[in-house]
């Protein structure tokens, strides 16, 4: 089964066993959208269900998700998911001015051994 996006916004009616949701919710468009949502959390510093994550924590997972995105085949995939919503998730990456984009600019190995003492 290839769910599509009317198949995801009918998740909330379907019975919490039903095949049918468990089918929709292992497909690659559902964990796309699951992506998307963990990528921006991450990148606004959020954790899931609440709270915010440490600050050096954070910076990690910057880089971590910014490579992850470099990946060819990964910008190819989420592409065909939703573009918007991938292209928004870069916006946030790389808007001028903005903390994410201050740290990708200064390179997680430089920023942790110039303010941690940490060495690579």
């Amino acid at each position: 089964m290839v769910a599509t996006k009317v198949d995801l916004r009918s998740l909330k009616e379907l019975l919490d066993q039903s095949e049918e949701k468990s089918k929709i919710e292992q497909s690659a468009i559902y964990l796309g959208y699951k992506l998307f949502w963990l990528i921006r959390l991450f990148l606004h510093g959020k954790k899931f269900p609440q709270g915010n994550i440490k600050e050096t924590k954070w910076r990690s997972y910057v880089h971590d998700i910014v490579q992850f995105l470099s990946n060819p085949q990964i910008l190819k995939d989420l592409a065909i998911i939703d573009a918007e919503n991938l292209f928004q998730i870069i916006e946030i990456i790389f808007l001028k001015n903005s903390k994410t984009y201050e740290l990708v600019l200064q390179g997680r190995d430089d920023y942790m051994q110039n303010n941690y003492n940490v060495r690579f």
